[in-house]
């Protein structure tokens, strides 16, 4: 409700890294969000915009738990004493339904992250977009990635 498919699916498929501050990852969503705003009528484009907000307000702070902050922020003044239009309403209500699929995603990975055998969080292969002319070839790079625990 209020979410835009494809730019969940960006997400989705990108969160790792995001979780993980890995800026090639936050200029690859940006990129990503970017094009499929193009694409969009005016109002699914503000939707795609807020999607680009909170990545930027991850990649900027340096951590995802910036997305609880938002939504407190949000529920504040939806549930709070000020008065806001039906429209304002509307749009507060499915920018919290955006955070909150980024929230479930971060307790998801979280989770994910304590269940991986303990050698695979030392060293991962880490998979990289190249460009080539209009193509995109995947390629996946065996060096180990450090994460921090």
């Amino acid at each position: 409700a209020g979410r835009l498919p494809e730019a969940d699916d960006i997400i989705q498929n990108n969160f790792e890294g995001l979780a993980e501050g890995q800026q090639d990852v936050y200029k690859n969503v940006s990129n990503e969000l970017t094009k499929l705003r193009d694409s969009l009528d005016p109002r699914q484009q503000e939707l795609v915009e807020f999607y680009q907000y909170i990545v930027d307000s991850i990649a900027i702070s340096g951590r995802v738990t910036v997305v609880n902050e938002l939504i407190h922020g949000i529920e504040d003044t939806l549930f709070g004493h000020q008065e806001t239009s039906t429209k304002t309403e509307e749009n507060l209500k499915r920018q919290r339904n955006i955070l909150i699929f980024f929230k479930n995603l971060d307790k998801r990975y979280a989770e994910e992250k304590k269940t991986r055998p303990k050698d695979a969080k030392k060293s991962q292969p880490k998979e990289q977009q190249l460009k080539e002319g209009d193509k995109a070839d995947t390629v996946i790079l065996h060096k180990h990635v450090h994460t921090e625990l």
